[in-house]
């Protein structure tokens, strides 16, 4: 089985300035991608199933309640195929954390997805702690976007990994090109991840060579890329020296195995 660790819903004109920016200049997020049409580019990629979270709800200042109501009504037409993981914007916010309840209990969203460098806030923020506090409630995976300082990087998300144990933090795009910070961070604590979709084919070896098959997911940043950037992703763990067994830990069943934790 293929589970997608990292796919974003692009939502249409609703959100702050600099996506509506990129939307209007042709970005690589120009177009629209529902459910539905997400649904058709994992069958495109002969993937099974997606963690998917917002695009627009990403950028600062924004109404993170209404990203977070309308990834949970797209998620929830394919049930079998799209997980949801919620936004919330912390700097607009004060009281952001307050919706983690809601998130869960009333939504059924399943975890959290932050871009610091976009949010402009660094990863290792007092901001996180309400959220973390609420998240250790419920054993909430916690995707971050890393790779880029001076907010995202991976030593910063670690910061708190050690005070919040039963909080997943999820290392989106393998830290980039500081993928070995990302390593040591993973070799400190146990519940940190890495998920692949920023690294090459040497960096998963050396990883799985340190950490073992069972702390990397699989990811890819669809849509961006598309049909072509998914099965690059795929092709990339296969041309991995590593084992089978490591692979289909690596494509599906690790993040299973994190979602299973919720509740």
């Amino acid at each position: 089985m293929i589970v997608d660790a990292h796919v974003h819903l692009m939502e249409p004109e609703k959100g702050a300035s600099g996506y509506d920016y990129v939307k209007k200049t042709g970005g690589a997020w120009a177009q629209v991608w529902d459910a539905a049409r997400l649904v058709g580019l994992l069958d495109g990629c002969g993937f099974d199933k997606a963690v998917v979270f917002t695009g627009a709800g990403l950028y600062p200042n924004v109404d993170h309640r209404w990203f977070n109501d309308h990834l949970a009504h797209e998620v929830s037409q394919y049930p079998d195929r799209l997980i949801g993981f919620g936004c919330l914007d912390l700097k607009g916010d004060p009281d952001a954390a307050d919706e983690v309840p809601r998130l869960v209990e009333d939504l059924g969203l399943v975890g959290l997805k932050f871009h610091p460098w976009i949010q402009v806030f660094p990863a290792n923020s007092g901001l996180l702690r309400p959220v973390y506090e609420q998240a250790s409630r419920y054993r909430l995976p916690i995707l971050f976007h890393t790779g880029t300082p001076p907010y995202a990087q991976p030593a910063q998300v670690a910061q708190w990994a050690g005070e919040y144990p039963d909080v997943q933090f999820i290392m989106g795009h393998f830290g980039k090109l500081i993928w070995l910070d990302a390593v040591r961070a993973a070799l400190q604590y146990p519940n940190v991840y890495l998920e692949t979709s920023g690294a090459q084919v040497a960096d998963l070896e050396i990883a799985v060579k340190r950490l073992g098959e069972e702390r990397i997911v699989f990811g890819t940043d669809l849509p961006i890329g598309g049909a072509t950037a998914g099965k690059w992703n795929v092709d990339k763990i296969r041309a991995a020296r590593i084992s089978e067994r490591a692979m289909e830990r690596i494509l599906g069943q690790n993040i299973l195995e994190i979602l299973a934790r919720v509740g």
